[in-house]
């Protein structure tokens, strides 16, 4: 903890930050904190519903700058770099209108640079203010200019420990001196009764406490869960060795064999179904006696008039260094892209780059309500869908060397057969990052 000067305020640094719940009865909540932690001073610091108590050492005095710079910052998510005395410097963090635990602190110049790290891989939209030159991408600024048009004053650090049976107590001594014993009786029950109410009112905001940190643990699983498999499709075999392995499969499978006709494929991760329709000589055991002489017949199915055969494809590896962290932006490939496509596309294949969706957003609300206890959690990409469509089976290959892009992916490959041409279409997503 530091106590300085900014201007002509004194303010305390490094206060040690502690979550309330609700608007009802901070004091006590407080009161429970402080004496947990075996201390007597802090301040209260509010934003909405939400609150926080922020604990100070013997000695402290001033104003809190951390819960000065919330008031200042109710709408925006920052951390501050702030130089002090001797080379060290401020660290503090605000987030929906309050001050962050454990980003309240004095620190030097190598704790301040892993503390900014550690908050952006965090929250990534965090804004830093900081001097000019320190952090890539972080804007000038400190607390005298962040703090200057605040409309409200700081409170000042005080005791936030309290006796809730003192005045009571004092009052019982007096009516026992004055021989009102029957009084003292009464009191003492009420006494009794206002701890009881006490306590359990403690326990009540403990337990909501409880439930609002499962809410916010289920929230941050899902977001991970949902990140993981954002990530792992990311890794999926880049469209260029992918769609060159269903091909070479389909290439190898007859058009005509035991009285059957190949009619269309459908290719997705490593293998291909294709589907054989009975001509007029073909018979089932013809087509399982040809199946079987290909070595498929443990994936194969037969119907009086409709074969499906599962045909394996040459692996191909996932691109396991493919990570979101890094990837170029989508906005700055689709150009690329699609001019690609444009110029071989004008009187063959054809293209569509849909709209890509929104991020998804994780929530922590509380149920049946709109409040929200925690800040949303929004993936940092989403995906959009894309086809590509023609009529020979030549293209597929040659198209995929021109989206064989990081952020695009190859889902499935479709193929029917027609007297003149294979018309064919290719479906997949790109990465909106």
């Amino acid at each position: 903890m530091h106590t300085t000067k900014f201007g002509n305020q004194v303010v305390t640094l490094g206060l040690d930050w502690h979550s309330l719940d609700g608007e009802y009865e901070l004091r006590t909540a407080a009161n429970k904190i402080a004496r947990k932690e075996k201390r007597s001073l802090g301040v209260i610091a509010k934003s909405g519903l939400a609150a926080m108590v922020g604990l100070a050492d013997r000695g402290a005095g001033g104003v809190a700058a951390a819960q000065w710079l919330s008031l200042a910052c109710q709408k925006s998510d920052l951390i501050l770099v702030q130089p002090i005395e001797e080379g060290n410097f401020w660290i503090c963090a605000i987030q929906s209108g309050l001050p962050v635990p454990t980003f309240d602190l004095v620190t030097d110049q190598a704790g301040a640079i892993e503390k900014v790290r550690e908050l952006r891989e965090l929250r990534k939209a965090v804004t830093v203010y900081a001097p000019a030159g320190m952090f890539a991408g972080a804007v000038e600024g400190s607390f005298e200019s962040l703090v200057a048009s605040c409309p409200d004053k700081p409170t000042k650090i005080g005791k936030v420990t309290k006796s809730a049976a003192g005045p009571l107590l004092l009052l019982v001594v007096i009516l026992a001196a004055a021989g009102g014993g029957y009084y003292y009786v009464d009191k003492k029950r009420s006494i009794a009764r206002q701890r009881s109410l006490i306590e359990q009112a403690q326990k009540d905001a403990q337990d909501v406490l409880g439930e609002k940190r499962k809410i916010l643990e289920k929230q941050k699983a899902a977001y991970d869960s949902a990140l993981e498999a954002l990530n792992r499709d990311i890794a999926s075999p880049e469209p260029r060795s992918l769609v060159t392995s269903w091909i070479s499969a389909i290439e190898a499978v007859p058009v005509a064999e035991a009285g059957w006709l190949l009619i269309s494929a459908e290719c997705a991760s490593n293998s291909c179904t294709a589907s054989f329709q009975r001509d007029t000589f073909g018979t089932m055991r013809s087509f399982a006696t040809w199946a079987n002489q290909q070595g498929w017949g443990g994936s194969t199915k037969i119907e009086p008039e409709l074969a499906l055969v599962a045909i394996p494809a040459s692996s191909v590896p996932t691109r396991a260094n493919n990570k979101l962290e890094g990837m170029t932006a989508w906005g700055t490939i689709r150009p690329a892209v699609i001019s690609r496509l444009q110029e071989v596309t004008p009187a063959g294949p054809r293209f569509d780059f849909a709209k890509a969706e929104e991020p998804q957003v994780f929530l922590a609300r509380k149920p049946g309500t709109k409040e929200d206890l925690g800040p949303p959690l929004k993936l940092p990409a989403a995906f959009g869908k894309w086809t590509l469509s023609g009529r020979y089976l030549h293209e597929p290959r040659e198209l995929a060397q021109l989206i064989n892009e990081p952020n695009i992916i190859v889902d499935t490959l479709s193929l029917r057969m027609q007297k003149s041409a294979i018309e064919w279409r290719m479906e997949g997503r790109y990465v909106a990052n």
